[in-house]
């Protein structure tokens, strides 16, 4: 029978940095190429996500760190402020082209790998009681949900010739990171699981 330990926990984190490198790459590329700003922002969110992964393979080795988690939360706020600036650019430019299917085949991709990654991550944190990792679970959530949110907007565009839709997921994007961002700052000097 399979059961969490250090070393695993620490191997699904290194395999979680790599997806979130792979993510935050192919997600700016396929946006910008394909001028959807919502694309581009969860790719900016994604590497946040790097970040939260790189904290927590810290904290496996070293424990709770205050400062780890006020930074992560740091840049989510600053993901947040960028998203935000991007969806509101996004109103203004109202591109005439559609994002096309690699675009929302990214998303979908993305949205189901931060799915499987999150419940691994929650597994792995409650049998090991560590806050580290149960709460970078929650942050993949996040990014899955983040993901669900623009492939559904970029399928409305798409389909429907919505262009504002872009905009407007972009600026969700923008709130939901900027949310994360705070509570995840004012947190971070409860290290209890």
């Amino acid at each position: 029978m399979f059961q969490w330990t250090p070393r695993r926990a620490e191997q699904l984190e290194r395999a979680a940095a790599a997806w979130n490198i792979f993510e935050a790459g192919l997600s700016l590329a396929v946006g910008a190429s394909a001028g959807a700003v919502s694309l581009i922002a969860f790719g900016l969110a994604s590497g946040a996500e790097l970040a939260a992964t790189v904290i927590a393979l810290r904290e496996l080795r070293h424990g709770w760190s205050v400062f780890g988690h006020r930074l992560l939360g740091a840049m989510f706020a600053l993901v947040g402020v960028t998203a935000l600036a991007a969806g509101v650019y996004a109103f203004t430019k109202q591109s005439a082209k559609t994002p096309g299917a690699a675009s929302i085949m990214v998303a979908t991709l993305c949205t189901t790998v931060m799915l499987l990654i999150a419940m691994l991550q929650f597994s792995a944190g409650r049998a090991l009681r560590n806050r580290s990792l149960t709460g970078h679970g929650k942050l993949s959530i996040f990014d899955a949900l983040i993901g669900g949110g623009v492939m559904m907007s970029l399928v409305a565009w798409s389909a429907f010739g919505f262009t504002w839709v872009d905009g407007t997921a972009a600026v969700l994007v923008g709130i939901f990171s900027l949310f994360e961002g705070v509570k995840t700052y004012r947190s971070a000097a409860t290290p209890e699981l």
